[in-house]
């Protein structure tokens, strides 16, 4: 468990530096008049953001196991919630590429841009939906674990 705590630190210094090099940038983007450069700026902001949530969750979690040695209904919630950002970073993720390809193409329709987002986030970008899913599953496997473990305590 200490080499799962290192990789989270290692990521989450990565994660809390991409968040300052973005808000670096942040004065320079608001000077510019383009939206597209700030829905840029804002976009890849709050995946970083979001990141460092999931981070911070994830520590929390393994605190919890490190600390019970099994995993509790509070665990189940913290895995519920990192579902629902790993969803959210799938919008933010192909939100982000749409802004950048507005930039690139400035004579995009906004029907171009409604389908290159569906597309994107059903054919490109479905790794991070696939894994939402599956934590979903996990979640609910561990609910039904933490179930069967406290009838079995109250049988015994």
């Amino acid at each position: 468990m200490k080499t799962t705590k290192v990789i989270l630190l290692i990521v989450t210094i990565g994660v809390l530096w991409g968040i300052v090099e973005n808000m670096a940038v942040l004065p320079a983007n608001l000077q510019t008049n383009s939206l597209v450069i700030w829905l840029l700026n804002g976009t890849s902001l709050c995946t970083y953001l979001v990141l460092f949530s999931i981070s911070f969750f994830l520590y929390k979690l393994i605190s919890i196991y490190n600390k019970m040695h099994f995993f509790n209904s509070k665990s189940v919630i913290l895995v519920r919630k990192i579902a629902f950002l790993v969803l959210i970073l799938a919008i933010l993720d192909v939100a982000n590429r749409g802004f950048f390809d507005i930039l690139h193409n400035s004579h995009l329709s906004g029907s171009n841009i409604l389908k290159n987002f569906f597309w994107r986030t059903i054919f490109v970008s479905p790794t991070f939906i696939f894994c939402s899913i599956l934590i979903f599953i996990l979640a609910d496997f561990m609910k039904k674990a933490i179930t069967v473990k406290q009838e079995n305590e109250s049988f015994i």
